[in-house]
């Protein structure tokens, strides 16, 4: 039953109060809704609560007169308090808001939270109506993002949301934004009604516009600035099923009371990123002012930390050993329990996506001795997870088992399952099982006796967990091992002490009625059994481990070992953090256990991070003493390094040692000698606690799922079902023995960061190369091999532009087709090598040139270089189209195998005496390098030829043109820098600056890391038509970071570093280096947002940089006194360059706008190219205004319907010129199917520049004008004396009311309605439905006998009908626009998937809320069923609408819907919005159904409804493709093109009467 209780506040209302009450009473009754009113009466002095008290008798109110503070929210606020329905609603008592809108806003209020009266308009005063509008754009839409009427004073929404509203949280006339703002944070959205807002009747208002205007925007930044706050969720009755928590925008139902600050939904408090904060910045700025002491500090505190840690750890291993404290249960114990006697046992087993193990799982309980009477085992099922519940459903499960279905809800995890699965259970013990367990047989009935002995102190029982494949690999030995240390050692060591025992995951048995006094589990904490029992030790429970064994299953692989490590530690640190809201209370209350705490959960995560740089440095230390020892030691005084050395001795030797006893105990024994590989598992931990950070810090509740049944002995246990076992079959098959190499490398996030990886390591190898020769060769040999380098870098100009150009076609392919097209690689391989071979001839002739310039007697090393040029531009070829198809293991062993071997060949060649030689190893590198290279491409699979479009195989000339620039403007700040020191400076100091250089150099090189990847994964991205901007934010990011890291390492600690790295002879340079490494960061990140920028075809940034590197050069020659004032140009001009970048990349736009109409001045003085073909007698040129063409970036039907006539005018003889605005990105002239093009100006200026290019350039050149009405027309008839038809598709009033800002839609709608008008008083229009006529009628545009209708067509040769989806399938084709409702469509979608859960939405156009509608679609948890495709070609086009089911375009308005005819064409059926156009063009019942505009539910149900009846979508179906056949476009191009010809034969006819009229006269 719809009930709803209203809220009116009122105050000296006496005179509206009864017509109010009357109409709020029958609206409601009508709507079969049944409410209550309550009345606030804020001290009326009038006959307000006399009037109220009789109008009592008959309908149901409740008065009050106001308790608290004086004004309309805190009289909102108490009348709620008293309301008893879901639903509330909220009016003024003036009669200025409609109480007839209630029943509808209710509807909506029941879908969205929130349903808010929308003025549109407004009969008030103009400040009153000027303030309000502002208020809502200014502080509404911009500051809070709140697209709806704010301050509107009628308003149904859920009671809920005012319950977490109080005083303090408004003022007198603020309730309005406070509400709506907790609406969305609550996670409910606001729909709104549109309504006119009257002027008050009777009486005088209460508000005072200044003061409420005052508070309305004091609390809106106040709002804005808050913190963000988790709202609790409480079910109906209050208990744990139901409830949850709401944050960010979100609802968690998770079926727990828990208090948000025990939970870890926030990962961390303010407190708490404060506190993170000053320890970060006091490092930082100990590293600036005293790095040394900082780094001593640092060292002696972590030193100590673990000397602590390796003593507790002793501690707790002989109290384990000495004072076992686990609970043994002797048998003759078990065997008095009487059956009669025990109580209800609920065994909960959370399951997802694990349908293949149940059967195991089954097997397993069935073993457990316990009366089945009194066992309880639950099933907990998650929704989605069909494939489980219908095998379990399918089995002959035994009576005491029982299928739960867990309600859909996020977060979607186990603990959540169990909260579940808890409130469902009715036992009064219940233990937790994974569906891989097998739990000792008597383990219920030791718990239990175990629970009867310790009594009510104890809350959990925790029984010991071990595995059953533990000989499956190395991998399961060790992770055996580890399980045996931790539960046979550990945790009874703790259990010793008192301490916190941090709960496995698995067979914990806890009371029933403590669980739900503790809340349970915190379904936000990824190990949720590690939170509970720190709960339940600061609840003063103890947990005992009993001597009970459930076996598992080891993980046996090591990815999904990783991943299930990672979510263990991610959730140790959640706990940490959770646990640590309040450190000082902690240790208060805890004390030395609260210091046990630290270890046990805090410091071992830490540990994890923390060891692999301690294992670089112990092992740096020994290998390279004589580089690094010194400094090393100079870390550890006396009494760290004893600290330190016994941790590192003592606490190893321990923890191994610790290892084999946790073996020995449980019998392992064949498992200790694998004990000595245990540092190798401790990396791999290191490597999982890498990823745990990384997802704590950007997804912490992501849930990593862990894969079970891998194993062979599993595999044989589900032997006996066929279908299961073919399943876990397929599950094992594709990761077994050399399989799984090619699984993991073919993963591209494994294979890029093995690509940086090796790019790091051969930079490494770079560095040796350089470093050896420096230190073995001599200065001047040192000299010529930089020169040599600089040589590279210079050939790389060609190379590098020539593999970027290859990379970015070949992704862009990739992207494109979804697979390799080896014949571009073959065609421009073909064609660079005859290029390649003539530079290498060029090259020698000019050796004795070189030999001059670079004064050298030595022409071996120039000879050397020659087939360098070779070599190099096949090998950049290979290597480009190897990125481009993202093989980047690929690279990163080529890159390896370079540098590796480029040492190699060097080393030998000084070693056999032949430094003269050396030269050499560049090239022999490279071409071992180009061998290999060429193998791999010829074995890889590729599109066929047949399959490859001509466009394909283009070479991208201009893309390699703005790489060789950009390449060029790289060479210019990394090497011409080097090349110009040599000519300038003295030998000493252009060494010096060499080695500055190459400092910076290395800076560079770590920045390119990660920029490596933005060509081919940007590109890909572009191929594919998706947003490249995530991929792109991402790559500069981690790009400016590992800069960054060598910014700090060579510049901040250059000064300890570098002499280390280089030598003593690099003390001159010192001083320069954090200035010139910082100059290399921003030199680097400069470099990448160019490269961005050239993908997006944006080539004003390549164009950019190269002047400046010009520029950088012109000022090295008025500057080059010595290498400190090439280092000062060098940075100024790095930062110049970085400045002027960032501001194109935040203005481009702009700037290009400025540009083109700079050229679209010029372009007034310019000849037009005009059509050479000669125009045929009888025939018209033919002129077109048009807001924008067919290519323009936000194209849409209106542009398609004219390019459609417009060409078939061409066709049959006419002249055609199109005049209309540019998007930045199109020719300025093009012909397009005949039509001539003329682009100039943008979305506003296009109306100026048609009117400028008439006057000046097209007067008196054509013979009819079409001046097409997009929103705005071109107002032709005050500069045009020609024929003019005005094309209007339809009128724009709501589109100008609902998507543009106040004033701008004020000004548009008085333009249409009131401007047009006249202008185009005497002018024929045309339009394209009868609808959009009627209402330019009522806009009095034309006279009705002179507005004649020319509906759209479709080719009906390019579509046809094909074989529909499987599931059941709905697409929105046309541009993402706020007034084509995609939302509506979105939101109406979601309740068909809950209906039919495998329906599928796609979303085929872009537009400006394409974010939005992407957000809305995460928001309502139906990723998964929505696809957005972007911008789709014709044939894609033809496909979807051929295949999908239905098509929806829910519109507010249409002047006509094209694509409703095109999905016709391909006998699909239309669901569209009842408005204008959309009446025209489906027939409502025949080709398809028509729905109120933005209403969810009757839409969602129309979709349901057609889908379900197959008679009623083929039926659909053959009308709507009989429909299509009447809609052609050479037929309505011909209607068209007969009204022009009439109207400029009858103005020919007149002009030549005239004329003869003007010849009698004069005769």
């Amino acid at each position: 039953m719809k009930r709803l209780s209203v809220v009116v506040p009122v105050k000296n209302e006496a005179k509206n109060v009864t017509p109010l009450v009357r109409r709020i009473h029958a609206a409601l009754k009508k709507a079969s809704i049944v409410y209550d009113i309550i009345f606030i009466d804020d001290h009326s002095s009038d006959d307000t609560v006399k009037i109220l008290r009789e109008l009592r008798e008959k309908y149901p109110i409740i008065t009050r007169t106001k308790r608290g503070k004086p004004g309309k929210a805190y009289s909102i606020l108490e009348g709620s308090k008293l309301a008893k329905s879901e639903f509330v609603a909220m009016i003024d008592g003036d009669l200025q808001y409609p109480p007839e809108l209630l029943p509808e806003m209710y509807d909506l209020a029941v879908t969205h939270g929130v349903a808010v009266g929308n003025r549109t308009k407004r009969h008030t005063n103009f400040i009153r109506k000027f303030l309000s509008k502002s208020y809502r754009y200014l502080f509404g839409k911009v500051l809070m993002g709140m697209d709806t009427d704010v301050q509107s004073g009628i308003k149904v929404f859920r009671r809920e949301i005012i319950t977490h509203i109080s005083e303090k949280d408004v003022t007198p006339w603020t309730l309005d934004m406070p509400l709506l703002h907790t609406a969305r944070e609550l996670g409910y959205t606001a729909a709104s009604v549109d309504m006119e807002f009257l002027e008050r009747a009777n009486g005088q208002s209460n508000v005072r516009v200044l003061r409420a205007s005052t508070e309305i925007g004091a609390r809106a930044l106040k709002l804005r600035m808050s913190r963000r706050k988790v709202y609790p969720i409480v079910s109906e009755d209050d208990q744990m099923m139901g409830s949850g928590l709401a944050f960010k925008k979100k609802r968690y139902i998770t079926h727990t009371k828990l208090h948000p600050k025990d939970s870890a939904i926030m990962t961390t408090t303010a407190n708490q990123r404060i506190v993170i904060s000053s320890i970060v910045a006091a490092i930082v700025f100990g590293i600036v002012i005293n790095p040394f002491a900082t780094a001593l500090a640092f060292t002696a505190v972590l030193s100590l930390i673990y000397f602590i840690d390796v003593l507790f750890s002793g501690y707790v291993l002989l109290k384990s050993l000495h004072f076992p404290p686990e609970i043994v249960v002797a048998d003759e114990k078990i065997n008095e329990l009487k059956d009669r006697d025990l109580p209800v046992y609920s065994v909960l087993c959370p399951l997802y996506k694990e349908a293949h193990i149940l059967p195991q799982f089954v097997e397993a309980m069935e073993t457990l001795d316990w009366p089945k009477k009194k066992l309880e085992v639950l099933l907990l099922l998650e929704e989605d997870d069909t494939k489980t519940i219908e095998a379990a459903r399918s089995m002959n499960l035994p009576s005491h088992f029982t299928i739960v279905v867990v309600p859909h809800s996020f977060p979607k995890s186990k603990p959540k399952a169990c909260n579940y699965g808890l409130s469902v259970a009715t036992g009064e013990y219940v233990v937790i099982y994974d569906a891989e367990d097998k739990p000792d047989p008597l383990q219920l009935k030791k718990v239990y006796l175990s629970f009867l002995k310790l009594g009510k102190k104890y809350g959990c029982i925790q029984c010991k967990l071990n595995y059953f494949n533990s000989t499956d690999n190395l991998l399961t030995r060790l992770f055996t091992a580890e399980y045996s240390l931790w539960f046979d050692i550990i945790l009874p060591g703790l259990q010793s002490i008192d301490g916190i025992i941090p709960l496995g995951g698995t067979s914990n048995h806890f009371r029933r009625d403590d669980l739900i006094a503790l809340n349970a589990w915190d379904p936000f904490n990824v190990t949720e059994d590690a939170d509970l029992g720190m709960r339940l030790f600061k609840n003063g429970y103890k947990t005992a481990i009993v001597d009970s064994t459930t076996l598992e299953e080891a993980n046996s692989r090591v990815w999904n070992w990783i991943r299930q490590r990672s979510r263990w530690i991610k959730g140790y640190f959640q706990t940490y953090l959770v646990h640590m809201r309040n450190p000082i209370e902690l240790f208060r209350a805890f004390g030395f256990q609260a210091l046990v705490f630290q270890l046990v959960i805090g410091m071992r995560m830490t540990f994890m991070l923390i060891n692999p740089l301690l294992w670089l440095i112990t092992i740096a230390y020994f290998v390279a003493y004589k580089f690094v020892g010194p400094t090393i030691e100079a870390l550890f005084p006396p009494l760290v390094f004893y600290m330190a050395g016994f941790a590192l001795i003592i606490g190893n030797f321990m923890y191994l040692y610790n290892y084999m006893i946790g073996c020995a105990k449980r019998g392992h024994w064949g498992l200790i000698k694998f004990v000595f590989l245990v540092p190798l598992y401790w990396i791999i931990t290191s490597i999982a606690a890498v990823m745990a950070l990384w997802q704590l810090i950007t997804k912490p509740h992501y849930w990593e799922k862990t894969n079970h049944g891998l194993n062979q002995t599993l595999k044989k246990i589900v032997d006996t079902n066929e279908e299961i076992a073919d399943e876990v079959e397929a599950m094992v098959q594709p990761i077994r023995s050399k399989n799984v190499l090619r699984r993991i490398l073919s993963n591209s996030t494994v294979a890029g960061a093995f690509l940086v990886f090796a790019a790091l390591a051969g930079n490494v190898f770079n560095f040796i190369y350089n470093a050896y020769l420096g230190r073995v060769l001599s200065p001047e040999m040192f000299g010529v091999i930089g020169l040599i380098g600089s040589f590279l870098s210079l050939s790389q100009i060609i190379t590098s532009g020539l593999s970027r150009t290859v990379t970015y076609k070949s992704a862009y392919l990739l992207g494109k087709h979804n697979k390799t097209v080896k014949e571009f690689w073959a065609r421009t391989r073909k064609n660079w090598t005859f290029v390649s071979v003539g530079i290498a001839l060029l090259w020698l002739l000019a050796t004795p040139l070189l030999m001059h310039v670079f004064n050298s007697t030595d022409a071996l090393p120039f000879m050397l270089f020659a087939p360098v040029w070779v070599i190099g531009i096949l090998s950049a070829i290979d290597s480009g189209f190897l990125g481009g198809n993202l093989q980047f293991i690929v690279i990163a062993l080529t890159a390896l195998v370079e540098a590796i071997s480029k040492f190699v060949i060097a080393f030998v060649l000084v070693q056999i005496g032949k430094p003269e030689w050396v030269y050499s190893a560049i090239p022999l590198s490279m071409a071992i390098v180009f061998a290999l290279s060429w193998i791999v491409i010829l074995r890889l699979k590729s599109l066929h030829v047949s399959e490859i479009k001509r466009e394909d195989l283009k070479f991208p000339k201009k893309f390699f043109t703005t790489s060789v620039l950009t390449k060029l403007a790289s060479v210019a700040f990394l090497t011409f820098d080097v090349i110009l020191a040599k000519l300038f400076l003295s030998p000493r100091d252009a060494g010096l600056y060499t080695l500055l250089s190459l400092v910076g150099k290395m800076i560079y090189f770590l920045g390119t890391l990660f920029a490596q990847f933005i060509i081919p994964l940007v590109s890909k991205a572009e191929g594919a038509g998706k947003n490249s901007d995530k991929v792109f934010i991402k790559l500069i990011l981690a790009t400016t970071l590992s800069s960054l890291v060598g910014f700090v390492f060579l510049g901040v600690f250059g000064n300890y570093t570098v002499p280390i790295l280089f030598g003593k002879n690099t003390l001159p340079i010192l001083p320069l280096l954090t200035m010139y490494t910082g100059a290399m960061v921003l030199t680097t990140v400069a470099v990448n947002i160019v490269s961005y920028h050239q993908i997006k075809h944006h080539n004003l940034f390549p164009i950019v940089s190269f002047i400046i590197s010009i520029l950088q050069i012109v000022a090295i020659n008025f500057f080059h006194s010595g290498f400190e004032q090439l280092a000062y140009v060098m940075s100024v001009v790095s930062a110049i360059h970085l400045l002027v970048l960032i501001f194109l990349h935040i203005f481009y736009l702009q700037v290009i706008v400025l540009l083109k109409n700079i050229g679209d001045f010029l372009g007034l003085f310019r000849a037009i190219p005009e059509s050479k073909k000669p125009l045929e007698d009888g025939k018209l040129k033919i002129l077109i205004f048009n807001w924008r063409d067919t290519k323009h970036v936000w194209a849409g039907g209106a542009e398609t319907y004219m390019h459609e006539i417009a060409k078939r005018w061409v066709a049959e003889g006419n002249q055609v010129t199109l005049f209309c605005g540019n998007d930045t990105y199109q020719k300025r002239h093009e012909v397009i199917d005949g039509v001539r093009v003329v682009r100039r100006g943008g979305t506003y200026t296009v109306y100026i520049w048609g009117a400028l290019y008439y006057l000046l350039r097209f007067r008196d050149a054509f013979d009819v004008v079409v001046d097409s009405e997009n929103g705005l027309p071109f107002f032709t008839p005050l500069y045009i004396r020609k024929p003019i038809f005005l094309l209007i598709h339809h009128v724009h009033q709501e589109v100008f009311r609902d998507n543009l800002v106040f004033p701008l839609s004020t000004i548009a709608m008085f333009i249409e309605k009131q401007v047009m008008p006249r202008v185009y008083r005497n002018i024929k229009v045309i339009t394209v439905s009868e609808s959009s006529k009627k209402d330019i009628i009522k806009l009095g545009c034309s006279k009705k006998n002179e507005i004649k209708v020319v509906s759209p067509g479709v080719n009906l040769s390019s579509y046809k009908k094909m074989h529909k989806y499987t599931n059941p399938t709905f697409i929105y084709l046309g541009r993402l626009k706020r007034y084509k409702n995609v939302d509506v469509a979105i939101k109406a979608f979601a309740i068909v998937v809950k209906e039919v859960s495998n329906a599928v939405l796609y979303i085929a156009g872009e537009g400006d809320t394409g974010s939005e509608l992407k957000k809305l679609v995460k928001e309502l948890q139906i990723e998964k069923n929505v696809v957005f495709t972007n911008k789709v070609t014709e044939e894609q086009k033809v496909r979807l609408l051929a295949r999908s089911w239905v098509a929806v375009q829910p519109s507010s308005f249409e002047g006509w819907g094209i694509t409703v005819i095109e999905a016709n064409a391909c006998g699909t059926p239309v669901i569209a919005s009842k408005t204008n156009g959309l009446l025209d063009s489906v027939v409502d019942g025949e080709t398809g159904r028509l729905v109120p505009v933005k209403n969810v539910e009757v839409l969602a149900e129309t979709m349901i409804e057609v889908i379900s009846s197959k008679q009623l979508l083929r039926k659909y179906s053959q009308n709507a493709y009989r429909w299509s056949k009447l809609f052609d476009w050479n037929k309505n191009a011909e209607a068209f093109y007969s009204h022009m010809r009439k109207e400029v034969s009858t103005l020919t006819s007149e002009e030549t009467d005239i004329q003869n009229i003007s010849t009698v006269s004069n005769t």
